[in-house]
């Protein structure tokens, strides 16, 4: 079996104590925000909702595992409905944890040319910001990352619409990054910053092929 989605099995455990916890009231999604729950089970249940949704992102260790782009709204939906109205204390408990595995996906994205891979990092930076604009920005970055993937995937059916396509998807990402770069500047200075890095990396590693292609055209 796959490990992204064994991972996901995890939510097993998490529905269950948050079904103890919800009692006859039900686990409706309304309610969910106001769920008795306690700082004892708010750290035990994020890292639970945190881990399912970090197998759906197609990161490192778990880049080869899943289309990321179609697959990473799901764990981000997760996230943003699910996690962190009901356990937002646990989610920021973990978040100094979480954000170095987010720092290093985002590199290894980078390094290895995978821009889409680097948008949902980024998405990551501002989900854990747990603003509204972290949340919108997010929504906007694994928009743009999905867009990209398709047109890529398209060229040959897009022909002259693909740079259309993919300036849409850039459009998408830059205003969703930095909506999700200020809403993680609010929560973890050092770990954004760092991410940030990532993303200039991956744009300077496009940058000289782009103005190497422009030379020969002048020429």
């Amino acid at each position: 079996m796959p490990l992204a989605p064994s991972l996901t099995l995890v939510l097993l455990p998490a529905w269950w104590l948050m079904r103890a916890i919800a009692g006859p009231e039900g686990l409706a999604m309304a309610a969910l925000p106001s769920l008795p729950t306690s700082p004892a089970a708010e750290r035990l249940l994020a890292p639970l909702f945190l881990v399912a949704a970090w197998a759906t992102t197609g990161l490192w260790p778990l880049h080869r595992q899943l289309p990321a782009a179609l697959a990473a709204p799901v764990g981000a939906m997760l996230l943003a409905r699910v996690a962190i109205p009901t356990v937002p204390d646990g989610m920021e408990h973990w978040r100094p944890l979480m954000m170095p595995a987010i720092v290093l996906g985002i590199w290894h994205a980078a390094l290895s040319d995978r821009p889409s891979g680097v948008a949902i990092g980024l998405a990551w930076v501002g989900l854990l910001g747990a603003s509204r604009g972290g949340v919108t920005g997010a929504a906007l970055l694994l928009a743009g990352a999905l867009m990209f993937d398709l047109a890529t995937a398209w060229r040959e059916r897009l022909g002259r619409w693909l740079p259309v396509a993919v300036g849409a998807s850039a459009l998408a990402a830059g205003a969703g990054g930095l909506l999700a770069v200020e809403s993680g500047l609010h929560a973890e200075v050092v770990y954004t910053v760092l991410a940030v890095s990532g993303v200039a990396a991956a744009a300077a590693a496009v940058a000289p092929p782009a103005r190497a292609a422009d030379g020969q055209r002048s020429r």
